[in-house]
């Protein structure tokens, strides 16, 4: 180790000895400013030195301690220029010390908070026939919502315009499959996955122009705006809802019931107020409960029964065989017919009707509507049923040929008032069609399971 001593040079009023200085003139005055150097104690070559270019290998440097990584930098503007500073290269936390000079938020556009165009997905070159569009996959996991507006002067092949979404940009599991006209399209979807690509395939004919774009969104674009007038197509994407009807409870100003369906999914539907109660097309037994309002039966004027006279022109019938046409309303006799001509079988309708007032007294016995006759059937296609019945009570119209008791039931519904008053429950068709019939050769018979009055009309024919 050196001994360390002082340099020989006396310090007198007059300065007469100098270490390495600099001479500069201050305010008229020269001073003299020492060179001072940095060295090793233990070697007088081992000078630190400034340089403008890279050292030597055999440089003596300067050993330094960096300043550790971890802690705070402290960034402290003292003037206007002093304001601007780049931290963007900056690793770890930075304490920004702005002295209340407001600083700007700055943000890349790759971030901002408008759309920004996906180049990825984005063509305008015309596709040939059976070609195809395929974009590359986009990571999309810093925005929220994707749309694409397509045309093409042609249209896509089927299916063939498809937008794919990705988890790892590999299997594109979650697709929207649409078949593109000609024309313009736009679609809105959310950012579902991490990757997005739009692919498209063409139809058999060349393409003149086609144009797709894509913009990403950080926020929720507003919807798809289509006019009124426009037609809906089932090819068109919508937004899926859930929603529960309910209704107003008649009579109450603050009470409502859910509307529910059936377990085959119909609406219900079911008449309880009122007078007047359509139930024409109603098909097996109905349960009408009227509110001590009678019923009477009903049928429209539209399909009521007209008897009309025919006229000698009615009369006229033409037989065309093979290629010769005979009269036959002036003809006499018999007209013999080939056996391959076909014949149209016409049968007379006469509209029939009753009214009958029975006292049921036990609930096996039955009553007799309409007398049998031999090899007829009796057709109803009108009824009405009415009774002061309070308790339910089921009422069946059977084809019986056991007299009083028995037989086959045709037709059934229940009827009860559930407090004083009469209830009932009527149908009615139009001819030729009919509600039920007896078999040949039967009766029509009413059977009630509730003693009491019933009182039954029918419209009815026999044929």
């Amino acid at each position: 180790m050196p001994t360390i001593s002082n340099i020989a040079i006396e310090e007198s009023a007059t300065v007469t000895g100098r270490v390495a200085t600099v001479a500069f003139d201050r305010g008229g005055v020269t001073v003299d400013q020492e060179i001072m150097c940095l060295g090793d104690p233990d070697s007088s070559n081992a000078l630190a030195a400034c340089s403008s270019v890279s050292p030597a290998a055999s440089a003596i440097g300067l050993v330094t301690r960096p300043i550790p990584s971890t802690g705070f930098w402290r960034v402290q503007n003292s003037s206007a220029a002093d304001f601007v500073s780049n931290v963007s290269s900056v690793a770890g936390r930075i304490l920004v010390d702005q002295n209340s000079t407001v600083w700007a938020v700055q943000m890349p556009s790759s971030q901002s908070v408008g759309s920004v165009l996906d180049a990825n997905n984005a063509s305008s070159v015309a596709l040939g026939g059976d070609a195809s569009f395929v974009g590359t996959a986009t990571d999309i996991s810093a925005y929220s919502n994707v749309t694409v507006s397509v045309y093409a002067d042609e249209g896509s092949a089927v299916d063939g315009m498809t937008f794919e979404f990705s988890q790892e940009s590999s299997n594109w599991d979650d697709v929207y499959t649409f078949t593109m006209s000609s024309g313009s399209r736009r679609f809105v979807f959310p950012a579902v996955c991490r990757y997005f690509r739009v692919n498209y395939t063409n139809g058999s004919t060349a393409q003149g122009a086609f144009r797709v774009q894509t913009l990403l969104h950080h926020s929720q674009p507003a919807p798809i705006v289509h006019r009124l007038q426009d037609a809906v197509h089932e090819d068109r994407s919508a937004i899926l809802t859930k929603s529960a009807i309910i209704a107003q409870t008649s009579g109450s100003t603050d009470t409502f019931s859910p509307i529910t369906a059936t377990a085959g999914g119909n609406l219900k539907v079911s008449v309880e107020e009122g007078t007047v109660g359509v139930v024409s097309s109603v098909a097996g037994r109905v349960l009408v409960d009227q509110n001590s309002t009678v019923w009477a039966v009903q049928i429209p004027s539209s399909q009521g029964v007209i008897a009309r006279q025919s006229s000698a022109a009615d009369l006229n019938v033409t037989v065309a065989g093979y290629s010769t046409t005979v009269n036959v309303s002036s003809l006499a006799g018999t007209v013999q017919l080939a056996s391959t001509q076909n014949v149209l079988e016409a049968r007379e309708f006469t509209d029939l009707s009753t009214t009958v007032e029975i006292d049921s007294t036990a609930s096996s016995a039955s009553y007799d509507l309409i007398s049998s006759a031999a090899g007829s059937v009796h057709r109803v296609y009108a009824y009405s049923v009415m009774s002061t019945m309070v308790a339910p009570s089921t009422c069946e119209f059977l084809s019986s040929t056991n007299g009083t008791t028995g037989g086959i039931s045709r037709w059934g519904l229940i009827v009860g008032s559930a407090s004083s008053g009469v209830t009932g429950a009527n149908l009615a068709m139009s001819p030729p069609y009919g509600i039920f019939k007896t078999q040949s050769a039967d009766e029509l018979r009413f059977r009630a399971t509730q003693s009491g009055v019933y009182r039954i009309a029918l419209s009815y024919w026999t044929e």
